[in-house]
This record gives structure tokens, sequence and C-alpha cells, in this order.
């Protein structure tokens, strides 16, 4: 294939820009362009759809994202081009963005030099650029605008939907338990999760999709006992029934976290030995999204782990109804002040009140924890039953907690 010349304009601003006409730095010219010819010329932030796959049989309903987009608006008398001779306008941009970052890049440090030495600071005065035109240089060096850009990347994902329309095959007890849990350790995952899932498409950096997956994990893994990671992942996998295939991408996402430049500094760039290509492709080593899987995965067995648990506290003050469920906080956990004493008699008097007050077979209930005066059961096939505080003559007490 044969090559072209291409010339790539950028919108540039920064705390020192040359008063001359014109400046060349490092294959590249930076130099005054008014308002008015910017205007003309349609200097606006170049964008890059994808095109609607066009067949309504199989894309009736997707999501996608701009293969590139960028949403601040610059003002500035400044441009700055280069001028490149490559095979298309896809190679022409990825040549530029490279050049452009090391003059900005540099152009920031060098100024930044000069301030703090001036006015004894530690201040960083940064340089952004704008890509807004691209122009293929016919032979006399007229310019010609290219305003149809090829530009890697695009992808649809949650095509068709609905790929089900019958809603009642749903499991709505667990729907409706998920709804109002109150575990902080799940509502704060299930944030990570939903995050991760976002920014995949409004395209934010790979190594934050990286870091919601693995917090997300992480925080789970880290509310079961044991030392550091690895033993507290044992004990994990244990409780929520997880394969020795879930260990195996677990620890691979954790390695993506802390090595592949993500968490932590990595020396060398690999996309400085890719082909000049728009956009630049990332240095970060990792999963990606498809790990949300995983990760959903990881979730929802701690939600049907840790929502399968009572919490039983022996009232230390006596109260008017003895052996009797007191619900504390709609559910945050049972209050109850028992008749008998020793530890085999008291976890044999609350299995047997807690299968009347749940109506849930006695042998469903198992003993997980005692640590008088907290006690904790599970509920075996808990979403079967409703395990909810909200029947008729059942006693509530409400505790409201000071802010700190």
């Amino acid at each position: 294939m044969a090559k072209s010349k291409y010339r790539v304009y950028a919108k540039i601003i920064g705390y020192v820009l040359s008063a001359k006409d014109e400046i060349c730095l490092y294959d590249c010219v930076i130099k005054k362009m008014p308002f008015k010819e910017q205007k003309r010329r349609k200097f606006v932030a170049i964008e890059a759809d994808i095109k609607d796959p066009g067949n309504p049989r199989y894309h009736k309903s997707y999501i996608t994202q701009k293969v590139f987009t960028d949403p601040r608006f610059i003002k500035t008398h400044y441009v700055i081009y280069c001028d490149v001779e490559v095979h298309d306008e896809n190679v022409a941009l990825g040549v530029a963005v490279r050049l452009f970052n090391r003059v900005c890049g540099s152009l920031a440090l060098t100024t930044s030099s000069w301030f703090n030495n001036k006015h004894n600071r530690n201040d960083y005065k940064n340089y952004e650029y704008q890509l807004c035109r691209v122009y293929k240089l016919d032979e006399d060096g007229s310019e010609i605008p290219v305003n149809n850009l090829r530009i890697n990347g695009g992808a649809w994902s949650m095509i068709c939907n609905p790929g089900n329309t019958n809603f009642k095959d749903l499991d709505f007890n667990m729907l409706a338990r998920m709804l109002y849990c109150r575990d902080e350790v799940f509502n704060k995952s299930f944030k990570y999760l939903l995050q991760a899932e976002k920014d995949f498409y409004l395209r934010f950096p790979p190594q934050m999709l990286t870091i919601n997956l693995f917090k997300c994990i992480e925080l789970i893994i880290f509310s079961f006992e044991g030392k550091r990671f690895a033993g507290k992942l044992r004990k994990a996998v244990i409780e929520l029934g997880l394969t020795q295939d879930d260990i195996k991408q677990i620890k691979k996402l954790k390695e993506a976290r802390d090595s592949g430049d993500v968490a932590h500094p990595r020396k060398g760039s690999r996309s400085d030995f890719y082909p000049p290509q728009f956009p630049i492709p990332e240095d970060v080593n990792f999963p990606n999204f498809w790990y949300s899987g995983l990760v959903s995965k990881v979730l929802l067995q701690y939600f049907l782990y840790i929502d399968s648990l009572i919490t039983m506290k022996i009232a230390i003050n006596k109260n008017d109804h003895p052996d009797e469920i007191i619900s504390v906080n709609y559910g945050k956990y049972y209050e109850i002040s028992p008749t008998v004493r020793g530890r085999k008699s008291v976890v044999l008097l609350l299995k047997k009140k807690l299968s009347e007050y749940f109506e849930v077979p006695y042998v469903n209930i198992r003993l997980r924890k005692y640590n008088h005066p907290e006690i904790i059961f599970q509920i075996k096939d808990h979403l079967k039953f409703k395990l909810n505080t909200s029947k008729p003559g059942r006693r509530h007490k409400l505790i409201i907690f000071p802010f700190s």
C-alpha cells in the first residue's frame, strides 16, 4: 500500500507559548491561529462513532460507545501540527499522538522547572492538546480535509435484548432479599462491580476496570478469617462454594492488579513497540471486563452465604417476654432472653424458636458461631422460606444510633 502525506492538527494550551508566528519542536510546529480561522477550518474535537451494524434481525438492540471521543472544550489561540508520511489517516493519528505527548510533556516539565526556580514553588504547569483535524496533503502541499476517519476499535454488546421476556423465570425471593440487603460488605462490593461495568462503556482507562473488579472480590475475601489474602481466600472458597478454576482466575485477576501496570508501576511501555495506530493501545496487562462474570459469581455466592445467616444476641437485661424472639432494626439481628442456661441448652432452644419464628424445618438450622452473647445460625436452602420480619404478631425493636 502506497504511503501518503498527512497533516494532523490539535489545539494546544499551556503556561508558556511563543509570541512568534511559529516554533518547531520535535518534528512538530506550534503556532498562533485566530478563532476565526479555527472556525473556518471546523476545528472541533475529533470523534469516531461505530456504525450501526444495520441488520435489524440480529441487532434489534445493543449497547456500544464511541471509538474515540474527547468531551473537553479547549479555547486557545494556539495549535500544534505535524506532517507524516504513512499508509492512512489512522497511522497518521497514531504518530501524531506520540509526538504531541512528548512535546506537551516536555514543555510541562521544562516550564515547571523555570516557574518553580523563579518563585520558589512546587507547582506543575500542565500542557494539554486536543486533536481537531486531519488533512491529506496534495503534491503541491495543499490541505485536503479527511472527513471520514478510519479509527481502530469498537464493539457491540447486549445485542438483541431482552433475550427472555418471561420475567417470572427470576427468583423473586432472591431479588427481594437482595434489594433490601443491609450487609455493608455486599453493598460496597456491589458498587465496585457496577462501577466497573459502567466505566467500560464510558471508555474509562482499563486500569480502573481492573482495580474496581478486584476491589469487589478483595473486600469479600477480607471479610473472612485467616492470615493475609491467601489464608482468607482458602476460608472464603469453602464458605462460598468456589471451584478450583475460580481460585485460579481470582489469583490471575490479583496478579493483573498487582503486577499488570495497574496498581503498581512497571518499567517499560509495550505500546512503544506497537505499530503507530489510533487510539494508542494501553500498556496495561489486564484481564478486562470479561472478568465481571467471575466477580459477579463471587458477589452472588457471598450474598447467598451472608443472607442465609441469622445473628442472635442474648439480651443483657431481662425483658417481659422470655424465650421470645425480637427483631432489632427489622432483621439487623435478633434478640432473645432465654430461660435456660448452658451452651447446649441455649443452642437447642434457639434452634427451636427460630424454626417456629421463620417456619423453617428444625433440621435446616445449624450453628455456625457461638461467641456469647452473640450466636450465629445458618438456614439451609434459605431462599425457599420467607425469612422476613413483617409477619403480623412478630415483635420489633428499633435502636437509634447517634451520629458520632
